[in-house]
């Protein structure tokens, strides 16, 4: 195109003068005008985000790698949005527990050695190791027992009637520390026990009959739940007897601990 210079203006060079310049029709470039419409559409949508509007504009494609910078200025720029490219995860290994599975696996790879030495005709069928089952029947509520106590006695002692003498034990250590054990303190209990093996074992047992978990695992301590330690507390002891007791008035309780009237621990 051509164009007089300073055509509406005061100056001292010559008025005749042409200059040839070279346009380029951006606004008439498809490729381009699509692409600027991609970046304000995808930037709108990222807006939209942050600002909790559900609405999204459609109709656009844009590269992805060009989609991540536009995705990592505005998270930088505005909060609420995340980036598109994380930061590396940063792995760190604890040695205490690498040692604990490296004592883990020996227990096991020795445990499988000793039952494969010891292997029995097929057709001898071995009884379940464990104890012989002492309470039988079922076991009733006591009269005059708090209403929020023992509401899940039977299912407690049908688990209690599946468990082996390990596991029972177990049972008893946390009881016996109000419910709560480390697991160093538990591993020094039962050396030849794989803990963490244990208390999976005992608490698939418990979703069959209670359907919850027993024992729960949080960081290094093991727990029993609130909901049955109640019902832990007075079969625990029975175990050993032929059958439980029943009170001999209807009014008093005598198989109830004194314990459950203040919240103590009743196994210290």
């Amino acid at each position: 195109m051509q164009h007089a210079p300073f055509r509406s203006a005061v100056h001292c060079y010559d008025a005749g003068r042409q200059i040839t310049l070279e346009t380029i029709p951006y606004t008439r470039h498809k490729p381009l005008r699509e692409f600027l419409t991609a970046v304000i559409k995808h930037t709108e949508n990222k807006l939209r985000e942050a600002k909790g509007y559900k609405g999204r504009l459609r109709g656009y494609g844009l590269e992805s790698e060009i989609r991540i910078w536009i995705d990592d200025y505005l998270a930088s720029e505005i909060e609420g949005l995340e980036p598109a490219t994380k930061s590396s995860l940063k792995i760190e290994l604890d040695p205490s527990k690498i040692d604990q599975l490296i004592k883990d696996s020996n227990k096991v790879r020795d445990m499988l050695i000793i039952a494969e030495i010891e292997v029995q005709p097929e057709d001898k069928e071995e009884p379940r190791p464990g104890r012989e089952k002492t309470v039988a029947g079922n076991i009733e509520r006591p009269q005059g027992t708090p209403v929020q106590l023992l509401t899940d006695l039977e299912p407690v002692h049908q688990l209690l009637e599946e468990l082996d003498d390990w596991q029972l034990g177990l049972l008893r250590a946390l009881a016996e520390n109000c419910w709560v054990l480390e697991d160093p303190t538990l591993s020094g209990l039962f050396p030849d026990l794989l803990i963490d093996s244990v208390v999976d074992n005992i608490n698939e047992l418990s979703l069959q009959y209670l359907g919850d978990l027993l024992i729960a695992v949080e960081g290094s301590q093991k727990i029993v739940a609130d909901d049955f330690r109640d019902e832990l507390e007075y079969i625990l002891p029975r175990l050993e007897e032929v059958k439980p007791q029943k009170p001999e008035h209807p009014g008093s309780v005598p198989d109830l601990p004194e314990e459950w009237k203040n919240g103590d621990c009743w196994w210290v």
